[in-house]
């Protein structure tokens, strides 16, 4: 550890020495401290390890007594902040110093206990002044900034006091929300690792915490909601949108707020399904169609939507039946109550498109259990068989004969659909298809045996066949056909007299 602080100091100072970098870059990459920075990683990008706790301290007591000294992570915080400071930063050292400090913390020695002590007391502004520089280089990063940024972000976070962890999280809520009402460009800036130390922050609160119901709904109405409306494209040719690089991470943010609303005090259920189904609506109107439709970003919208659908709130635990993990709770069916017609309506207009793959994704949602057991439960199944039947069921128009989707996957996986969709209610389901179907069916057979006596009635037109149809602008001539020229030959001839011959 001693050791680590030496060669980490001079970076501080002198935040271009190549050769420090080197060598730091050579341990970052060696042995087993790569594969704790790689642990590290996954443990950041994967959201499970629970027991990371933003501002709850309970885990500290197991950690162990032996660990680096505070001077290793003080210096390893410093270099860090120095190489994002330089106005011409660096892209290898800003890679070396990414790799080292996220290896630190994936290391086994690595103490929060002895990283908060390094910057207790009079030290904590440069906490925040070290955020401050993290978010300023997350606005106009590139992917190669990103892994310091997350790591440093995490440190600080985790170095800093409850009080500073306050403002730190203003301070990111604020550089989300300039990305979604503040109209900017999400397409160069560094959202993937910011929303990862948020969602760690919002897993990691204290159930037992007191919390401000309005703080929440502040950061999952005027933070996250807006990040839905960009619309960009990272690559045209390959057609991947912005959204898709941090979509994964922003829903579980959502689903970790929505958490915390449930779980503040004094928040009841009626409260916590109003504002997930007025979120569920709200995110609908971003739905891309016409001239700025958008297929990528609509299959994401749509895998957002099953999440929300699906999701049970923590308070809903009780409600859990072993026998039926799938089986919807009271706060799952009061939030499909309330945004049932849009939701339905929507699906259906999908449903009836052309386009296979937002079809396939809208198809897929039937393969998870807790969204058919949502449409199968007594008090939705009536109201929602007909409208998806109608979708379902495709009819050519015009008479050309054509039944189903011009996609064969399509239709095989609409056929799994209708079977399920009447195996939940077999009454509703048969009353749907008569009353979309069989009234549709008879109408053209009467009105065209109403339409037969009258056509037996009607004198016959005579053909003319040797005549065809004059177009407009032409003259007569263009019209005439070998036959009736032929037709009217005699006739002219017999009108013409012959001149007479002058008489010798």
């Amino acid at each position: 550890g001693d050791d680590l602080a030496a060669l980490l100091r001079p970076l501080v100072d002198d935040p271009g020495n190549a050769a420090s970098w080197q060598r730091l870059e050579a341990i970052a990459k060696d042995g087993s401290l790569r594969d704790y920075a790689e642990n590290a990683a996954a443990v950041a990008g994967g959201f499970w390890n629970d027991d990371w706790d933003g501002d709850n301290d309970a885990h500290m007591a197991a950690e162990p007594a032996y660990g680096f000294p505070a001077a290793a992570y003080e210096s390893a915080v410093l270099a860090a902040v120095a190489v994002l400071s330089e106005d011409k930063i660096d892209d290898a050292a800003t890679a070396a110093a990414g790799v080292f400090l996220q290896g630190l913390r994936g290391c086994p020695e690595y103490s929060v206990a002895t990283l908060r002590a390094a910057f207790a007391g009079d030290r904590e502004p440069e906490l925040l002044d070290a955020a401050a520089k993290c978010l300023a280089r997350a606005e106009l990063g590139t992917p190669v900034h990103a892994t310091l940024v997350r790591a440093l972000l995490y440190s600080v976070y985790e170095a800093a006091a409850p009080p500073m962890r306050g403002e730190m999280r203003r301070r990111i809520a604020q550089f989300l929300r300039a990305y979604g009402a503040g109209g900017r460009s999400a397409r160069h800036a560094l959202i993937l690792p910011v929303l990862e130390v948020l969602g760690c922050i919002l897993a990691g609160m204290d159930p037992a915490a007191v919390r401000r119901k309005k703080s929440e709904r502040d950061l999952l109405f005027h933070c996250l909601l807006p990040l839905h409306a960009t619309n960009e494209m990272t690559l045209w040719r390959d057609q991947v949108p912005v959204l898709q690089e941090w979509m994964d991470d922003l829903v579980f943010c959502v689903l970790a707020t929505l958490d915390q609303i449930a779980l503040a005090e004094g928040g009841s259920a009626s409260q916590t399904v109003a504002a997930q189904a007025e979120f569920v609506e709200k995110v609908l109107e971003y739905w891309p169609d016409g001239y700025s439709s958008n297929t990528p970003k609509q299959v994401l919208l749509l895998h957002e939507l099953e999440k929300l659908l699906v999701h049970e709130l923590p308070t809903a635990a009780a409600e859990a039946d072993p026998r039926n993990a799938s089986a919807p709770s009271s706060t799952r069916l009061a939030l499909f109550r309330r945004a049932r017609d849009r939701i339905i309506l929507h699906l259906a207009m999908v449903l009836k498109g052309e386009n296979f793959r937002t079809l396939e994704r809208v198809l897929m949602m039937w393969k998870n259990p807790a969204w058919v057991a949502l449409l199968q439960h007594p008090e939705h199944s009536g109201a929602v068989i007909e409208p998806l039947l109608k979708a379902l069921v495709r009819r050519g128009g015009d008479g050309d004969g054509r039944v189903g989707h011009w996609n064969p996957t399509v239709n095989r996986m609409s056929k799994l659909v209708l079977t399920k969709l009447q195996e939940g209610n077999p009454t509703a389901f048969a009353a749907a298809a008569n009353a979309s179907f069989n009234r549709n069916q008879s109408a053209p057979k009467k009105v065209a045996a109403e339409q037969k006596p009258a056509a037996a009635a009607a004198p016959a037109r005579p053909q003319s066949g040797s005549k065809k149809r004059r177009s407009p602008g032409l003259p007569p001539a263009f019209h005439d056909t070998p036959t009736a020229k032929a037709q009217r030959q005699p006739a002219a001839a017999a009108v013409r007299s012959p001149r007479p011959k002058p008489n010798p």
